[in-house]
């Protein structure tokens, strides 16, 4: 999801440069143009008039560039965020723009304002970088990233369950436990959490939106944002869920960590017991 969206970024900025460079390389074209609007109308005019409307028209198209790139940077930060809706709709905004970009790449036209090699080459790069994109929004990664567009498992198939749990011999067996996760969107964790509740692989998970994460990754100390959840289940479930949370999670190497629960209200324990599946028995 990172390479597409400074993809997007990218092309958002060459899009607004190259309207400004265009002008530049055509700016005596520009200002025929001017004349001949003048002339069109009968209306007296020096050359500063023409100038001064030269750069006007300049700064206009600029303009409407940057409003035209808006919604496309708007729905990657978004999208960014681990919204779904915002990938599907970036996706069709930017498979138009590349459409649209593709014909004004192919098709000629006249007139030594539109008909130029620089133009026709700027529009080519920008729809193989919507093409880009799209190949980008659907991979592999960015389905673990936007982990509540995935299909659901047909039936009542249970995910194939290593015989031998990863956690210390001393806690298996019956008991409940608090499974810690965090993610880099409250939104992708709340989905997460929900789709967790909704098979019943925990009881409850408490979300906190905000934490602030220092850390070690790739050689240097990092800092940033991340939303953090608190899951209470059976601690025979915790296989599972550890392999569902590193199937799905955005991160190479997901934050998943398991505090047993010596004590407690009898009564929520027990709840959180009844209200859990039966772990999957070990092939």
């Amino acid at each position: 999801m990172t390479a597409a969206f400074w993809l997007v970024l990218a092309s958002a900025g060459l899009s607004i440069v190259s309207v400004g460079v265009f002008f530049a390389l055509y700016w005596q074209d520009v200002r025929e143009w001017m004349r001949e609007d003048y002339l069109a109308y009968g209306e007296n005019y020096t050359e500063a008039d023409l100038t001064g409307s030269a750069w006007f028209f300049t700064m206009l198209c600029i303009a409407l560039a940057a409003l035209g790139a808006t919604p496309y940077v708007t729905f990657a930060f978004v999208a960014r965020r681990g919204a779904n809706w915002a990938r599907i709709t970036l996706t069709v905004l930017v498979l138009c723009g590349g459409f649209v970009m593709l014909v004004l790449t192919v098709v000629p036209y006249g007139g030594a304002l539109t008909d130029s090699l620089p133009l026709r080459l700027v529009l080519f790069v920008n729809t193989v970088f919507s093409a880009s994109v799209v190949v980008l929004l659907f991979r592999d990664s960015a389905d673990r990233f936007f982990a509540l567009s995935l299909p659901e498992v047909p039936g009542n198939a249970d995910p194939v369950v290593d015989p031998v749990p990863w956690y210390p011999s001393d806690l298996a067996g019956e008991g409940c436990c608090e499974i810690v996760v965090t993610a880099p969107s409250f939104e992708w964790l709340a989905g997460f959490t929900k789709k967790l509740v909704d098979e019943r692989f925990v009881a409850c998970g408490q979300i906190i939106r905000e934490i602030r994460s220092i850390y070690w990754w790739d050689g240097a100390v990092r800092h940033g944002t991340e939303a953090r959840v608190a899951l209470h289940t059976r601690r025979t479930l915790v296989p599972e869920i550890v392999a569902l949370t590193e199937e799905l999670h955005p991160y190479e190497t997901p934050c998943v960590v398991v505090t047993p629960l010596v004590g407690g209200s009898p009564a929520y324990l027990d709840w959180v017991e009844e209200e859990t599946r039966e772990p999957a028995q070990p092939r």
